[in-house]
């Protein structure tokens, strides 16, 4: 028969107690890491938002510098119209500038550094304000010279509309694919004022008009007067 196998237990002697460990110092250490490391992550964060405040300035200044004016689309404009031929070559430079202006618009910035969005966002303010300005004297030029022209028959108040709606049309053309927020804001703030130069045009055209037909109307009255008088002064005339 196999012997038992024997197993063993330790068994503390009596009498003798373990030294508890001193973990004071441990814990002193882990506290003053913990500090350093928030105290670094405060630093970090304080850098982070001076980077990010110059970043944001930078990209503000940049933006303007180098944001595509719209001389290209309102030469386009300037080109003579009058036949099919140049009527399609009139819209094609259109169509042409507003795509040299698309290209460097979306050329500038990004859309995700800090830079670069205050540079692409203060290229668009610039860019929007400048078209801002030259169809709207687009449109006043217009006006200026119906005012001048009162009888023109290329300047009535529906010719001038789809003109309007032209100038309207090709300057907003700008915005559209690269920012379409800016090329519908533009194009309501263009449609308002728009709306009220023609308005005052069809006013002062309906009152010429109206003005024309009168005097006309009295022509023609003081006529019939003149010849009712001239057959009681000689006789009606015999047909």
């Amino acid at each position: 028969m196999a012997e038992p196998i024997r197993t063993y237990q330790r068994q503390l002697r009596p009498g003798i107690n373990i030294p508890e460990m001193d973990t004071s110092g441990a814990r002193e250490q882990v506290r003053y890491y913990q500090q350093l490391s928030k105290s670094l992550d405060n630093m970090a964060s304080f850098f982070y938002k001076v980077a990010d405040a110059k970043a944001k300035i930078e990209g503000a200044e940049y933006g303007p510098e180098v944001a595509p004016d719209g001389k290209q689309i309102d030469d386009a404009f300037n080109m003579p119209t009058g036949t099919a031929d140049a009527d399609a070559a009139r819209t094609q430079a259109i169509t042409d500038a507003q795509g040299a202006v698309k290209g460097k618009l979306e050329g500038i910035g990004d859309g995700f550094s800090t830079f670069g969005t205050n540079a692409r966002e203060s290229a668009m303010v610039t860019t929007y304000n400048d078209l801002s300005v030259l169809a709207k004297k687009r449109i006043l030029d217009l006006k200026l010279a119906q005012d001048r022209n009162p009888n023109d028959p290329n300047l009535t108040p529906d010719l001038i509309k789809t003109e309007f709606e032209s100038i309207i049309a090709g300057f907003a053309g700008a915005f559209d694919d690269v920012n379409p927020a800016y090329a519908r804001k533009f194009r309501a703030e263009m449609n308002l004022y728009a709306y009220g130069e023609l308005e005052t045009i069809t006013k002062k055209f309906n009152t010429e008009n109206k003005n024309q037909l009168l005097a006309g109307f009295e022509v023609q009255f003081q006529q019939d007067i003149d010849s009712i008088s001239t057959w009681w002064e000689v006789g009606m005339p015999v047909s």
